[in-house]
């Protein structure tokens, strides 16, 4: 009897074949991309480890999306509806690989100075202290610091398959760091946590 082509059901040969025509993405073939924050300083050295955080971003996450959400009872009694408010994201959170000299641990350090600047060392609320001029404690402009971070993934034949751009974002946490000295053969990593706004296809 013919197959109705229409007609839904499980079907071993259909499966087989839609997963050898479309395969299957694999998490490791990406690339993230971080611009040069307009508000830091233009220093070679933060500018040349900025082209290769690309290579140095051990691993990322796609954050969650979501919605917030009210309920409500839609004849004013009854059952209840939940209804969406506002969409809501979880961080985007980042591996780097640290290099011998430590530029990409102070590349974060310094983005997150020319957004808000903690640096007190010349012990004055007057004298800048940060790469980008800012003074301690001074809060900068947000399109001083926020970028639009691209994450690129690939097929397993290095064609880029689809481009998310997360816009306006930012570190808000350089994470932990645990040194000790019975990690001989370990590789310093270091986690940062981006917030931005919302993200978008990029066509």
């Amino acid at each position: 009897m013919p197959v109705n082509p229409d007609q839904r059901g499980f079907n071993i040969a259909s499966f087989k074949a839609y997963m050898s025509s479309a395969g299957l993405m694999r998490n490791h073939d990406y690339l993230a991309v971080f611009p040069y924050p307009s508000g830091m300083l233009r220093n070679p050295v933060l500018i040349q480890t900025e082209r290769n955080l690309e290579f140095a971003c051990a691993s990322i996450n796609f954050p969650s999306t979501g919605m917030h959400t009210y309920q409500v009872q839609r004849y004013s009694y009854g059952a209840v509806e939940t209804k969406p408010t506002i969409p809501k994201f979880n961080t985007l959170q980042c591996d780097f690989y640290c290099d011998e000299n430590a530029n990409v641990q102070r590349f974060f350090h310094e983005w997150v100075k020319t957004a808000v600047n903690f640096d007190f060392g010349n012990g004055s609320i007057v004298s800048p202290t940060a790469a980008s001029g800012a003074t301690p404690y001074e809060i900068s402009y947000k399109p001083d610091y926020a970028v639009d971070v691209h994450l690129q993934m690939y097929d397993p034949y290095g064609n880029m398959v689809r481009e998310i751009s997360f816009r306006e974002a930012y570190p808000i946490g350089v994470d932990d760091i645990m040194m000790s000295w019975g990690r001989q053969n370990e590789v310093m990593r270091i986690p940062v946590n981006f917030t931005f706004m919302d993200f978008t296809e990029v066509t």
